[in-house]
Order: C-alpha cells, then sequence, then structure tokens
C-alpha cells in the first residue's frame, strides 16, 4: 500500500480528527507509519500524516487509544434487536469503558456479554427480541485518540505519537458532567439519601418530558428492584430522595451491592450503593 517493494503489516482504523468518518492508520516492515484521512465516506489516498523510523522500524501492531485520558465523552446509544441477532457494532470505536448494557430497560449482566474495545463490536449471550430501540450502551470513547506504534525489535523503539488534533478545541468546550449522582451514607443499612443535580441548561429543559426521567435501583443481577416513579414530579435542578433499601412492593432487599441508576433525557448516570445490614 505504501511502495510496491516493501511489506505492509498492520492497519487500524479509528476517527483521528472527530469527524465522524474512521480514518486508517497503516505501518509496514521498514516503511513509514502514515495515517489515511477518510473525508466524507472515501479514504484518501494520500497519507495525511507520516513518520518515518528508519531501517530500524519494522513495524508490528498500530492502535488507537487515549492513553492520556485527555478527550474522553460517554455517549448513550440505542441499537434495534431483530429477535435473532446478537453481535452489534458501537458507532465509535476504540472505546475506553463500556459502562452498561440494557435490553427493554434491565441491565445485562456482565456474564451475558463480551466485547472488543479496540474494534467495537459486542457480542450478547442471547439474541434481544425485536423492538426499535431496544437496546442500550453505554460506553467511553475517545474524540482525539492517540497512535500507539509496535517494533518488531523493542529495543530500537516503540513509539507512541500524541494527537494533537482537537486539543484547543476541546478545551474550549470541555465542561462539567451534564449530571451530578451522590449516594450517601454509603454504605448504610436504614437508609440512604440519593441526591441528584441537573447542570446542563438543555436537560433542564426536558421538564416537558417527565417520562424521560427515571430513577432506578438494580441489584447485581441486572435486575430492577426499585422503580422511584419520579415522572409526576417536577423536575427540579437538584432534588433529593430517600432510600431504605426496599423494593417496589415494601419488601426488605438483602446486603449487598446495587446500582442506582440516573435518566434525564439521553443523559445517563450510575453510583454503586452498598447495603449493609
Amino acid at each position: 500500500m505504501l511502495t510496491s517493494t516493501n511489506y505492509c503489516s498492520c492497519v487500524e482504523w479509528g476517527d483521528a480528527n472527530n469527524d465522524g468518518w474512521i480514518d486508517l492508520a497503516a505501518g509496514g516492515w521498514w516503511e513509514p507509519v502514515v495515517v489515511f484521512e477518510n473525508i466524507n465516506g472515501t479514504i484518501n489516498t494520500t497519507p495525511a500524516w507520516s513518520w518515518s523510523g528508519g531501517s530500524g522500524l519494522v513495524c508490528e501492531t498500530v492502535m488507537w487509544g487515549d492513553v492520556r485520558n485527555h478527550a474522553l465523552t460517554t455517549v448513550y446509544e440505542q441499537k434495534s434487536g431483530d429477535g435473532t441477532r446478537k453481535l452489534f457494532y458501537l458507532d465509535h470505536h476504540p472505546i475506553q469503558e463500556l459502562a452498561h448494557i440494557s435490553i427493554d430497560d434491565s441491565i445485562v449482566p456482565l456474564s451475558e456479554f463480551t466485547y472488543d474495545p479496540l474494534t467495537g463490536w459486542v457480542s450478547l449471550a442471547d439474541p434481544p427480541p425485536s423492538g426499535i430501540n431496544n437496546i442500550e450502551f453505554t460506553y467511553t470513547y475517545s474524540q482525539y485518540p492517540d497512535l500507539g506504534v509496535t517494533n518488531w525489535n523493542a529495543s530500537n523503539g516503540n513509539y507512541l505519537f500524541s494527537n494533537t488534533t482537537g486539543i484547543e478545541e476541546h478545551e474550549i468546550v470541555r465542561h462539567e458532567a451534564a449530571l451530578r449522582l451522590d449516594v450517601f451514607p454509603n454504605p448504610f443499612s436504614k437508609l440512604t439519601n440519593i441526591k441528584w443535580q441537573i447542570k446542563d441548561i438543555e436537560i433542564q429543559d426536558v421538564r416537558c418530558k417527565m417520562q424521560d426521567f427515571t430513577l432506578r435501583i438494580y441489584d447485581v443481577t441486572g435486575r430492577m428492584v426499585k422503580d422511584f416513579n419520579l415522572a409526576s414530579r417536577l423536575l427540579l435542578p437538584a432534588s433529593a430522595v430517600s432510600w431504605s433499601g426496599t423494593d417496589d412492593y415494601g419488601k426488605r432487599l438483602g446486603a449487598g451491592v446495587y446500582l442506582v441508576e440516573l435518566r434525564v433525557g439521553d443523559q445517563i448516570m450510575h453510583e454503586k450503593v452498598v447495603l449493609a445490614r
């Protein structure tokens, strides 16, 4: 791909400039490391960036990843099930963290799926039922990933190239998280307080769509045990409820770790809470 006389040994897809189109990084034996830009779905055949390591560079692997954690963002993505499909590809990759998966508002246990953070595929143990946007993925990825290069002979050098494409832009738009969720005391035995704060003005405007505002608690298997039914309440920028460690029927739950989930529009946040009996 680079020259006709040498060997291209590795390629990796990744959106280097956060324009929504995945770019192609490549390397080879005695070849320069290059990045071909994807412009509106067409890969440019002339590299937008290249670096030559000379005769000492026998490239074995190129991979994208945010080594500095400087451009991470968390997204909430929906897919539709058809009753047979079990393999899904996320819109962004590589991903830094897969926070959780839910199907029809029930969290999928960790033992029921596997995934590859580099290529962004997720495979579920069982096919989700048919539905429109009934599968939800919450994950973190980098808007401007760095590029790592490994060498056949590590003593000649492995390399890390920092992505400076969006540093200035990213620093300008950086802001506090739109939601804040606190649980205290934690651990607790009799009563704990769940407090939330909505910092984003656009999210506060969701008060006209109260069905998009939920506060729920799940056990470690992903089963919802408590729905606070807040849709009928006025959505204030800051508010709180108390929880006594019971389910929707008033039954005392067993000691253990539970997951508090706050969802406002397309924003979602989780907090673990420990119930000690």
